[in-house]
């Protein structure tokens, strides 16, 4: 058993290209983890319990599904259903911001749920504050 807190702790100060490794991606899978970060100035990751990449360029806001899928800025309702996704039961917000203001690096993650930071480096400077969180479990 591993908690994102212990996660991120892992991830944090890796260098931007090599941010998870196989066994981070297994532990965050069987633990119900999801690692989200920024990469290139265009998009978010998610790896772990699920795995979706989603358009960012110059940031974005991204709804998450229950199911894991992300539902992206500028999609409509219509385009969401043609995908073949469930009528949406969004379990989370992400904001991936594009070098923010007050902010030494390219991108800052933030979920609406509770999360754990971790720091993407590259070559030795902050590139990405990412984010660790446990996926909610679908009730009913």
């Amino acid at each position: 058993m591993i908690t994102k807190e212990e996660l991120a702790e892992r991830l944090n100060n890796r260098e931007y290209r090599c941010e998870i490794a196989g066994p981070d991606a297994t532990d965050a899978n069987e633990n119900r983890l999801v690692i989200i970060y920024g990469a290139s100035d265009d998009l978010t990751y998610f790896e772990g319990f699920f795995h979706e990449e989603a358009g960012a360029f110059d940031g974005a806001v991204h709804r998450v599904t229950i199911a894991g899928n992300v539902y992206e800025d500028g999609d409509e309702d219509d385009e969401y259903l043609q995908k073949g996704w469930t009528a949406p039961a969004i379990v989370m917000t992400v904001n991936a911001e594009w070098c923010p203001k007050g902010f030494e690096g390219s991108w800052r993650i933030t979920p609406s749920i509770p999360f754990a930071s971790f720091d993407i480096l590259e070559d030795g400077e902050l590139y990405c504050r990412g984010a660790v969180v446990e996926f909610p479990k679908a009730t009913g």
